[in-house]
């Protein structure tokens, strides 16, 4: 008598790699929106089924602020995947946050890749002076002028009381 065993297994190599990671922009202002995006290869022999996450931690890496996970299926060798979305920042805290990107496949993890976004608060303008050549003659110009001391995302909207706007012209207005 002979004793049989039977065993199954695979042939190959199964292999991901994470390939690309970003945000877009990597630096945006307070309560602004950003993409997030990935990219995985198999660089295995075999099709490859698994999840792909983008994981977001606050700069002390142990807060997890937001997470984007998709699935892949069946990705064969040398296929490529994408996961990607929209972020909206609105109501997080400005500073520094790392973006990890990774893929899970039967029994294995990607090592990560990471990048970094900075959220950057808007600061208040604290003084404004306007400034005006009138009186001035009809038919000549009448030059206006508006001065901040500090402050970000600072945009010049121009009511002239006519009903008339003139909307992002800079600080100088003729």
């Amino acid at each position: 008598t002979l004793d049989v065993e039977v065993e199954e297994f695979s042939l190959g190599n199964p292999d991901i790699q994470v390939i690309d990671l970003e945000a877009d922009p990597n630096a945006i202002d307070q309560n602004e929106e950003t993409t997030l995006g990935m990219a995985i290869a198999n660089t295995g022999t075999v099709p490859l089924s698994g999840t792909m996450r983008i994981l977001v931690y606050a700069a002390d890496g142990m807060t997890l602020t937001h997470e984007i996970t998709g699935t892949f299926n069946d990705l064969p060798p040398e296929g490529k995947a994408k996961l990607g979305a929209d972020w909206d920042t609105d109501g997080v805290a400005p500073g520094r946050y790392i973006i990890y990107g990774t893929a899970w496949y039967p029994a294995q993890t990607t090592d990560p890749m990471t990048t970094t976004l900075e959220i950057v608060a808007d600061e208040p303008i604290p003084a404004l002076k306007l400034e005006s050549s009138s009186p001035t003659y009809i038919g000549e110009f009448t030059y206006l002028t508006a001065t901040v001391s500090g402050g970000t995302n600072v945009v010049y909207d121009w009511y002239l009381g006519t009903g008339n706007v003139k909307y992002d012209q800079g600080a100088t207005l003729s």
